[in-house]
């Protein structure tokens, strides 16, 4: 009995370690590049130029997750001009033993904070909430992409304002 309790302290050990190991070169990488490809995943996923130029952060403890700051989501009808969203700040966190048992990523909590949304029609009768180019179906399956579940189990926001 006592050689289990000292191989589960051990292992406990190994993890532990193996997260602040982990913590700290997460914290230590630069993260623009990752940031920018995920603008550009998201952009291609969407159908929307979406941009992010503020800083990208990665969270360990309590929960696995990620956040992007000063996020843009272009208007298709004045692109470079005043944009359909931003927020100051995303965070999403994963559901790290829904996403290890069923193996596509599940999303937690998703938590805008600052954003706005602009609600535009053009004297054309437009709407700038339809994306200027259609979103896939699906990724190709030869696209090496890991599956995701893009429904969040909660969102949470803070300062919303909707203007139209």
């Amino acid at each position: 009995m006592r050689r289990i309790v000292s191989c589960l302290a051990g292992l406990v050990g190994l993890v532990v370690v193996g997260a602040i190991v982990l913590a700290l070169w997460l914290s230590m990488t630069d993260t623009s590049a990752l940031r920018d490809r995920l603008a550009a995943e998201l952009s291609t996923a969407s159908g929307y130029t979406i941009t992010a130029q503020g800083k990208m952060n990665f969270e360990v403890l309590p929960h696995p997750g990620v956040s992007v700051e000063d996020i843009r989501v272009e208007n298709p009808l004045l692109p470079g001009k005043k944009p359909l969203a931003q927020a100051t700040r995303i965070e999403v966190e994963n559901e790290l033993l829904r996403t290890l048992q069923q193996g596509e990523i599940v999303l937690g909590t998703v938590r805008l904070s600052d954003a706005d949304v602009w609600l535009h029609r053009n004297e054309k009768g437009q709407i700038n909430w339809t994306p200027a180019t259609a979103a896939p179906e699906a990724p190709p399956k030869t696209s090496g992409a890991f599956p995701l579940q893009l429904t969040p189990q909660h969102l949470a926001v803070q300062n919303f304002e909707l203007h139209i």
